[in-house]
């Protein structure tokens, strides 16, 4: 029998090749399947050994209660396994199908493999693909693999059969027959180690072809062919496609799916979607020298999993469209779309110059030439300070049009803290969005703040010192004052000299440097070798001096205040170690020193009795 009765006239396509043409392709070895994930499987479990042997009690084959193995023999019957994929909302990719078979003799009929769809009645529906086995089907009980067409995709939640039947004959007598049943199982469970939501029907189906025409297909065998499913999940649909035109080419960005991707394919074209010689979304990629974007997608050559690819040597005004996809290896995920146009970009702007106030930048310049459909859309200023070069520039801003020509920098709208004292560097190019080369190199130092001003100062007098504590007024008005770098505290006995004369050396006629020198910035100071009983003007004065061209120095509002210094009085008690009998009396001598007249009345003495 050269073709199975019923299964090859019942669905078209099923058309068993040529004997010479099977032999012909028995020399070319099945492709070796990528790694895969086992999605299901019940090749673990227990195989019934006892099952062929056992009657059906439903079946008479020539005037006999027929045997299971009789029934299902791939030379009596096609025989069909149900599977049923898990819930993936991408799908799963089919690598392979292991099925665990058992034949006499490698020279008989081989056995060929399909998948098939599910009927909503449970039983195989029509050929979807076919399964590519080995050339060569040994002897004995083996598992043999049969490797679906690169991305073969399967539905979440949908059940599949693979069906398989005897090939064609390779001879006479036993070379045309198969001589092959696949084992089974009684069990209803599934090996570990499959995905989650997978299962595999617990009743196989069968359609015993010399009495069956058109095919009916059995379930009442109870029992499960052996088989491993082999695949994995879909790549996910990368997310947010970025197309960003260049001059004469695209900049593709995206953001990678979850799960394991090896790669990305990335197509283009300038082809239309619609129309006469429109070209689909999902149209193959073409290949050789003579295609071109106008006939057809493209492929971009990359390698690696990066989330970006810009695609060059494009048509300026042409829209191309591009598609994105991620790939495994087991097969590819679903096309995300986007397009783009590549443009010339706008005339650079011209006449740059800049000017600064203590915390920000103004940027000027004079607009681009270009008009219409080339005229700037925004500018951009890049911008940083002076020590870098003007092409490792670090910041950038941009106006809110095309039609803008100057731009505020603070620190409020860049990334960039502008301080005062300090020199930045700025270059600007016009957007469109292809932007021009950047044009201008001017630098610009912001202006130096005041320091903050005293709000109160504290003279505290004593013993030949004046202890000075201060605290610092920051408001200035829109902008706050700076931090102090240094203070200049002095002091004199005149009540003459200028409160803002210079410092010198004479106390008595001139301000005298009274010697702060805290590199910590201190708001406190004690003055020391000052003469007690003499009254002292003190003055406090902070200054803010910053590098810059011309070496500014910016002085605060001073404090003053006054203080006299005063003597600690000094108590002597003679003699020493003195013990008065009681009744008796002692002398005990009391001497003073340093003291200011009129600051002690009195001296209290206690005694002490042992």
């Amino acid at each position: 029998m050269l073709a199975v009765p019923g299964l090859f006239t019942a669905a078209p396509g099923l058309v068993v090749a040529p004997t010479a043409l099977l032999l012909g392709a028995l020399s070319l070895v099945a492709p070796a399947p990528a790694a895969a994930d086992v999605l299901v499987s019940n090749l673990g479990q227990t195989t019934d050994d006892t099952f062929y042997g056992a009657y059906n009690p439903q079946r008479i084959v020539s005037g006999r209660r027929a045997t299971w193995e009789q029934l299902l023999s791939l030379d009596n019957a096609n025989l069909a396994q149900q599977f049923t994929t898990g819930s993936s909302s991408q799908g799963y990719i089919l690598n392979s199908v292991e099925i665990e078979l058992s034949r006499q003799d490698a020279n008989r009929r081989i056995v060929v493999v399909e998948l098939w769809s599910s009927s909503n009645s449970g039983t195989p529906n029509a050929k979807l693909h076919d399964l590519t086995g080995p050339a060569i089907q040994p002897a004995g009980v083996n598992t043999l693999t049969f490797t679906a067409p690169a991305n073969t995709v399967l539905s979440a939640n949908t059940s599949y059969f693979v069906v398989f039947y005897r090939g064609p004959s390779r001879g006479s007598g036993h070379l045309a027959t198969a001589s092959t049943t696949a084992s089974l199982t009684s069990s209803a469970s599934e090996d570990s180690g499959g995905l989650a939501g997978w299962s595999i029907a617990n009743t196989l189906r069968y359609n015993y072809f010399p009495d069956n025409s058109p095919i009916v297909w059995s379930n009442n065998a109870n029992r499960a062919f052996q088989i491993r499913v082999n695949g994995s999940v879909v790549p996910g649909e990368p997310t947010g496609l970025t197309v960003t035109p260049g001059n004469a080419k695209l900049d593709l960005s995206w953001t990678a799916p979850t799960g394991t991707v090896t790669g990305y394919d990335v197509h283009y074209t300038s082809a239309a979607s619609s129309g006469s010689d429109a070209v689909a979304d999902d149209a193959t990629v073409q290949t050789g020298n003579t295609a071109t974007a106008a006939t057809g997608w493209l492929a971009v050559t990359r390698s690696g999993t990066t989330a970006t690819q810009a695609i060059a040597s494009l048509s300026n005004g042409t829209t191309y469209r591009v598609r994105v996809r991620a790939k495994t290896s087991n097969g590819n995920g679903a096309w995300v779309f986007g397009t783009g146009t590549p443009k010339a970009p706008p005339a650079a702007p011209t006449n740059l110059s800049t000017s600064a106030e203590e915390e920000s930048l103004t940027v000027t310049w004079t607009a681009s030439t270009s008009t219409g459909s080339a005229a700037p859309t925004y500018y951009e200023v890049a911008f940083d300070v002076a020590t870098r070069t003007v092409s490792n520039l670090r910041y950038t801003a941009r106006t809110p049009d095309g039609t803008t020509t100057s731009l505020t920098i603070d620190s409020d709208s860049s990334g960039l803290t502008i301080e005062d004292g300090t020199q930045y560097r700025v270059t600007i190019r016009a957007c469109n969005p292809v932007c021009s080369a950047y044009t201008g190199n001017e630098t610009i130092w912001t202006v130096v703040k005041a320091p903050a001003a005293i709000a109160n100062l504290v003279v505290t007098p004593g013993d030949e010192t004046l202890a000075l504590s201060w605290t610092l007024n920051f408001s200035g008005g829109t902008i706050v004052r700076g931090a102090p770098t240094v203070y200049e505290v002095a002091y004199t006995t005149s009540t003459t000299v200028d409160d803002d004369a210079a410092v010198g050396t004479d106390p008595a006629t001139e301000w005298v440097d009274a010697g702060y020198s805290d590199s910590n910035l201190a708001t406190s100071y004690t003055i020391t070798g000052l003469t007690n009983g003499q009254a002292y003007q003190v003055r406090v004065w902070p200054k803010r001096i910053v590098v810059s061209p011309s070496g500014e120095a910016h002085f605060a509002s001073r404090g003053f205040g006054t203080g006299t210094p005063e003597g600690t009085i000094r108590v002597t008690l003679g003699p020493s170690s003195v013990t008065v009998e009681e009744g008796k009396k002692a002398l005990l001598n009391l001497g003073f020193s340093r003291c200011v007249e009129g600051h002690v009345t009195s001296i209290r003495v206690t005694t002490t009795r042992i």
